[in-house]
């Protein structure tokens, strides 16, 4: 019996110190898929974090992450007025936004110049070609918690603050010694 229970203790150490240790993965996972240049690519989804400047306010909310289903820069699929797009603008190749399509068109031997704005109406829209769409909304969802939850996760201060928590956790459990039950009194 003494044994049993000792097993059990040990065992039960394991498996908490492993649970303690997901988050601080995790952690990590989310670091390195977001702090590179590149727009994190997950499951057959991109993952978009959508910011002030992309001034998309009447279609997705600030701070939310949405889910853009990869689909190759769209060279298969079509891109109609209205569509919502991933693109990588003229001004700034290297970044990638979301942005409305305003207009299409077939412009000979170019092949497709595609006009896109921001929800501000306020600008012209500005061409781009074919190539610079990186995906098109066939789907799109939006979570505000969700892209929150990432940015606390890609700053100093979440880091710090997850693997803290769940390193002083893991020491509470490992450091606890095993105790031998009480015999029953009365039997």
């Amino acid at each position: 019996m003494k044994k049993k229970s000792k097993l059990k203790f040990t065992l039960t150490k394991v498996v908490l110190t492993v649970l303690f240790l997901i988050p601080i993965a995790l952690t990590l996972f989310v670091h390195v898929k977001f702090s590179g240049e590149e727009l994190p690519k997950m499951g057959g989804y991109y993952i978009y974090l959508f910011k002030d400047e992309d001034n998309m306010w009447a279609t997705v909310p600030s701070g939310a992450a949405g889910l853009f289903r990869v689909n190759d820069g769209v060279r298969h699929y079509p891109v109609s007025k209205g569509d919502l797009v991933l693109c990588r603008l003229p001004d700034d190749p290297d970044t990638v936004t979301l942005r409305h399509v305003q207009e299409v068109e077939r412009s000979g031997d170019k092949g497709l110049s595609i006009t896109v704005t921001d929800d501000s109406w306020e600008q012209e829209g500005t061409a781009i070609s074919r190539e610079s769409v990186v995906s098109s909304a066939e789907y799109i969802m939006t979570s505000k918690g969700v892209g929150a939850a990432i940015r606390f996760m890609c700053s100093l201060k979440g880091k710090l603050i997850i693997i803290g928590i769940c390193l002083l956790l893991i020491a509470a459990v490992v450091t606890q010694k095993y105790t031998e039950p009480e015999a029953e009194s009365g039997k």
